[in-house]
């Protein structure tokens, strides 16, 4: 069963910026019990990005620092070659910032972003 957790007011989410990093924002992390690893997955046929905390370090899994808890922003991922092959599974544009709200699956563990529905933020236009 999914269900939205929200704590103090917002849900999980993520946000890629214009590309280059990937925020995972406190409360994707906190909905997962404050993890010290994370891992990445997604499901082609869904179009879903799931994130699930990690018992121990693997090569698929990425380090959370305790800092990250304690930053506005939460989790900063700036592993290019991951976040390309998201903004491609997801057929983002490379130079927007957009962001996705997430769900926790009890039954599974996870947090899921579905990527269909991704908010993106206004370019500023210089005319």
């Amino acid at each position: 069963m999914s269900k939205a957790v929200n704590i103090k007011g917002k849900y999980p989410g993520i946000r890629v910026s214009k590309g280059r990093v990937m925020s995972v924002n406190k409360n994707t992390l906190r909905s997962l019990g404050c993890p010290k690893h994370i891992l990445f997955w997604h499901s082609t046929k869904e179009n879903t990005l799931f994130i699930a905390a990690a018992e121990e370090q693997s090569p698929l899994s990425f380090h959370v620092a305790d800092s990250y808890y304690q930053t506005k922003s939460g989790f900063q991922l700036e592993n290019s070659r991951f976040i390309r092959a998201v903004l491609n599974c997801a057929n983002w544009n490379r130079h927007t910032t957009c962001a996705v709200d997430g769900k926790y699956s009890d039954t599974l563990g996870m947090v899921a972003f579905c990527l269909d529905t991704p908010r993106f933020k206004e370019e500023k236009s210089y005319e």
